[in-house]
């Protein structure tokens, strides 16, 4: 297989096509069983654009190109798919506690939930709105477990669904951590800790689970693949995001600690600077070109490792890690 240049991708991103594919996205109807989540979670939560849903939606039930494994059967696609983009849902809502909100108590007690929900004590809390996002957590990951429960190699995954998981709660910590602390912001942490907060191995167990042909003896050399795919998914979100979360003070983004870390801007800078004038000076210093580059290298690693793998389609799953790219890369300022 041909690596594919970073240039090509980058242009289908901003084609008008492309743009178009977009407004399709922020039509679509969202299906039932994620349409409650969804208006719960704005109830409680957070004013997320619906854009973002369907564009994760989209993503999960894509497949050839798309980033779901060739083992999953056909008729698992749209159940599989709604099953991440409401473990998604989770994520966003103890994600929006650890950045936006940065309420250490309620992040505590919502890091409990997949391990120690019978310990989680709201007595003591006085807001409502507080014990609302508790619950909803919990009903979300009620839901999602039971849901794990009903596929075929649950049991034979579970051990490494929980160890990820942990991975996932783990970057969630780490996230308030530094937007509390920023002194405490550096690439080198952002690179090990927030990649988790993309789910990608917990995508990947989902679908392992649902694959009744997966050949267990590929793994070693898929958790690889997953490691570096997790990586690029990281550096999309990034690059999408970045501007908007100047404006919403949350600098938790590895665009961030790599300016810190390369003297592009000090910690001081993330308070002190107008907001528009360090849009500008990221920009003037190309750094999206610099995590481009690491999404072509890592790309390019996997591509190195596709003979190993004989049970599931790599080469067609880098064709979905293309998709994504370019998805991200499409949506900026849509979610």
């Amino acid at each position: 297989m041909n690596y594919r240049p970073i240039d090509t991708i980058t242009e289908l991103a901003e084609s008008p096509d492309f743009y178009k594919n977009m407004e399709q996205i922020k039509e679509m109807n969202i299906p039932d069983e994620m349409l409650y989540y969804i208006e719960k979670y704005e109830d409680i939560c957070g004013d997320r654009d619906r854009f973002l849903w369907n564009w994760v939606q989209t993503l999960t039930t894509s497949r050839n190109p798309g980033f779901m494994f060739s083992t999953v059967p056909e008729e698992y696609t749209q159940h599989i798919g709604s099953l991440k983009t409401i473990l998604t849902i989770f994520v966003a809502t103890l994600d929006d506690i650890a950045d936006k909100y940065k309420d250490k108590e309620l992040l505590e007690k919502c890091l409990d939930i997949p391990f120690e929900k019978e310990c989680i004590d709201t007595r003591n809390i006085n807001d409502i709105n507080k014990i609302r996002r508790i619950k909803l957590a919990e009903e979300i990951w009620d839901n999602i477990n039971l849901e794990l429960t009903s596929l075929p190699r649950y049991e034979e995954f579970k051990d490494v669904f929980t160890f990820d998981i942990k991975q996932l709660l783990n970057s969630l910590h780490h996230s308030y951590v530094i937007n509390v602390n920023p002194y405490l912001i550096n690439l080198k942490e952002a690179e090990i800790y927030a990649n988790h907060n993309m789910t990608f191995y917990l995508y990947s167990d989902i679908d392992l689970m649902a694959s009744p042909s997966f050949d267990i003896k590929d793994l070693p050399y898929l958790r690889e693949v997953i490691w570096r795919a997790q990586k690029m998914a990281r550096i999309g979100n990034w690059l999408s995001t970045w501007e908007r979360e100047i404006k919403e003070g949350d600098f938790s983004s590895g665009i961030f600690a790599y300016a810190i870390s390369n003297k592009i801007l000090n910690v001081e800078d993330l308070d002190e600077k107008n907001k528009e004038e360090m849009v500008e000076l990221l920009k003037k210093h190309d750094i999206e070109k610099h995590f481009l580059e690491i999404w072509q290298e890592n790309y390019n690693q996997i591509n190195n490792i596709t003979s190993n793998i004989s049970s599931i389609d790599i080469s067609q799953y880098l064709e979905g890690l293309e998709q994504i790219l370019s998805y991200h890369l499409a949506s900026k300022g849509l979610k």
